[in-house]
């Protein structure tokens, strides 16, 4: 009996498993930027109070947060869809023309999904900065003076200064293109007609075995 065989099935399983991989990668990525950031507002307080005993600063980054939880959310969803095609490749299970389809379709929904947050961290990444306000005995104190102590110790509060959150735009960019390949990928393998595997046994054959007979 003939087998129906996924269309383009090691061109499928090659980009899927490269954007597992970034997906991968960026749920690592951002996390450890999270933990960066407030390492770095711990040092900034550390100064602070080095600097003028009592000070209490405070560093808003609450718009970079926001559009990176969105690049994380998209990247485990993308986790787990590829994760579960490549495994219905490998084994070779499931309609090839409905698993074909419904890969394309969640793939594009990965592809506009880290289109949109990403494009939202980007911006924010490329034209804006922390802010940093600094108070003593509950009294803000001239900006000036905070960005002043920042700049002579070292401390940028521009977001594109940051490496890890550097890290978070290049992986994220990269992880959108592969995304999108193999959304394109996977819509012409839906559009192909499945090939057979197998032995199948053809009429011909089939009455040649009963004249032998």
């Amino acid at each position: 009996m003939a087998i129906a065989a996924h269309p383009l099935r090691g061109l499928r399983l090659v980009s899927l498993f490269l954007v597992w991989a970034m997906a991968v990668a960026l749920i690592g990525i951002i996390p450890n930027a999270e933990v960066k950031t407030n390492d770095q507002v711990d040092r900034v307080q550390q100064v602070a109070d080095a600097t003028v005993p009592g000070t209490n600063v405070d560093v808003n980054h609450k718009e970079m947060t926001r559009p990176g939880i969105a690049v994380l959310v998209c990247a485990l969803f993308t986790f787990i869809h590829t994760l579960a095609f490549i495994l219905v490749l490998l084994l070779k299970k499931g309609a090839p023309s409905l698993t074909a389809k419904a890969e394309a379709g969640l793939l594009l929904i990965s592809t506009l999904w880290y289109a949109g947050s990403l494009g939202a961290f980007t911006n924010i990444w490329q034209n804006k900065g922390a802010i940093v306000r600094a108070f003593l005995n509950g009294v803000q104190l001239p900006q000036t003076i905070v960005d002043s102590v920042a700049a002579s110790n070292g401390f940028s509060t521009a977001y594109e200064d940051q490496w890890y959150l550097r890290a978070v735009v290049i992986a994220g960019w990269i992880a959108f293109c592969l995304t999108l390949f193999a959304a394109v990928l996977s819509t012409v393998a839906a559009t192909r007609k499945p090939a057979q595997s197998g032995q199948a046994v053809s009429n011909g054959d089939v009455r040649n075995e009963r004249e032998k007979v």
